[in-house]
């Protein structure tokens, strides 16, 4: 495996087996950026309905029932995090994408 693809693979394991790992009960997960089949291979791995789409599917959301969001594109900003809050549950769990908690920590 060459190291760009062991990247990836890393990349889509993190984003995708943590935060649904994590969170105690996920069932309705949204999936906001592009991403390819392998990442979706493994999403597919955990029983849960999920929908892709870019930033508009955030908005075009009304009720507070998502348990998982995963940001697989780096745009995090006040107005989307505003639309996120407004559909994630209470214990629901948010994922991105950061180049380093140290570089990013405005974005934090």
């Amino acid at each position: 495996m060459s190291s760009i693809e062991n990247k990836h693979f890393a990349f889509n394991e993190m984003m995708t087996h943590i935060p649904l790992c994590t969170h105690k009960e996920p069932k309705n997960i949204l999936v906001v950026g592009s991403v390819d089949e392998e990442f979706k291979k493994e999403v597919s791995k955990h029983k849960v309905t999920v929908e892709y789409g870019d930033t508009s599917i955030i908005t075009s959301k009304n009720d507070k029932n998502i348990d998982v969001i995963i940001l697989a594109s780096g745009n995090l900003n006040e107005l989307l995090l505003a639309n996120i809050q407004k559909i994630l549950k209470d214990d629901g769990i948010l994922t991105f994408m950061s180049e380093s908690f140290n570089q990013d920590e405005n974005q934090l």
